[in-house]
């Protein structure tokens, strides 16, 4: 294309980036060093959304996580694209450098996260590393107010249940202003699993006095 003097547009290049993703990891990396070769080369490219996530959703598909925290460094596109490299740690078992990467940018840059970007620590991070550091995420999630998506919540919920504190998980059920079956699904699994069995009932009892729908379907 480029020896025929086409020049390919930003579309061009992001499909090029996939496609090369799915070859054999050595050839998938030689070409796709290439092809970034070729968009530092042209600034228009470099400053296009669509390249970047193209080459960053690249360089986490071959696990060069390093290569994509790098580009993410240069570029900072914003909170979406800290989710991609945040989850590309988590995915690749690198989970303490994916809790470094929220702090840094997070809490000490002051990057404002959506649930995405939460739900991509809480999910595949295990439990006792964030328990480390649940200062951080827990303060993000209250002071940002991402209580309102119910996903967080339920998230974060398991995340307590799981590491025994089942008066946070408790505390954020309350927290979360539409629960749904998951959410009272995490919390009757927290008090039955840490032992809390005259909690549960009372707990059982006030969802049933709630007359709440969801825990019909919960039951049944």
């Amino acid at each position: 294309m480029i020896k025929g003097q086409v020049i390919p547009n930003y579309a061009t290049v992001a499909n090029i980036l996939s496609i090369c993703a799915g070859l054999g990891e050595i050839v998938s990396y030689r070409y796709g060093k290439e092809i970034h070769c070729y968009v530092l080369r042209r600034a228009e490219l470099g400053s296009e959304v669509t390249v970047f996530n193209a080459l960053l959703s690249f360089y986490l598909r071959l696990g060069q996580i390093r290569e994509a925290e790098s580009l993410f460094r240069r570029m900072k596109f914003g909170p979406s694209f800290l989710e991609l490299v945040i989850s590309g740690y988590a995915s690749n078992g690198e989970w303490l450098k994916a809790l470094e990467m929220f702090r840094e940018f997070v809490v000490v840059e002051k990057i404002e996260p959506d649930s995405v970007t939460l739900l991509s620590i809480l999910l595949p991070v295990p439990c006792y590393l964030i328990f480390m550091r649940k200062q951080d995420t827990g303060f993000v999630i209250r002071r940002r107010g991402l209580f309102e998506d119910t996903s967080v919540g339920n998230a974060l919920i398991s995340f307590y249940a799981k590491s025994g504190c089942t008066k946070a998980a408790y505390l954020t059920f309350l927290l979360i202003p539409q629960i749904d079956i998951i959410s009272m699904e995490h919390l009757l699994d927290a008090l039955r699993e840490n032992k809390l069995e005259t909690q549960f009932s009372e707990v059982l009892s006030w969802m049933f006095q709630e007359g709440n729908k969801n825990l019909i379907q919960l039951l049944s």
